[in-house]
């Protein structure tokens, strides 16, 4: 059995799947000082659509989502399918 880590959040995460939890929290980091470029804010936002974690943060994150959406810079789920 792989070697797993659990969150606050009560799930277990693969060693692989913790590191891709960190790299989004460094991301949002990034994104919250303004040093995320353009491509680099899609990619958050799209990984945050993607695992859903976009819809329990400050409302300003959905919003965004919303609108990267509507603008065609990211797709739902459901789009990609």
């Amino acid at each position: 059995m792989p070697k797993t880590t659990t969150f606050y959040s009560k799930k277990t995460f693969t060693p692989e799947q913790s590191m891709a939890v960190y790299d989004t929290v460094g991301a949002i980091t990034a994104y919250e000082a303004g040093e995320l470029d353009w491509e680099g804010t899609v990619e958050l936002f799209q990984t945050l659509i993607d695992t859903g974690m976009v819809w329990r943060l400050q409302g300003s994150y959905g919003r965004t989502a919303v609108d990267l959406i509507k603008a065609g810079e990211c797709t739902t789920p459901a789009q990609a399918a």
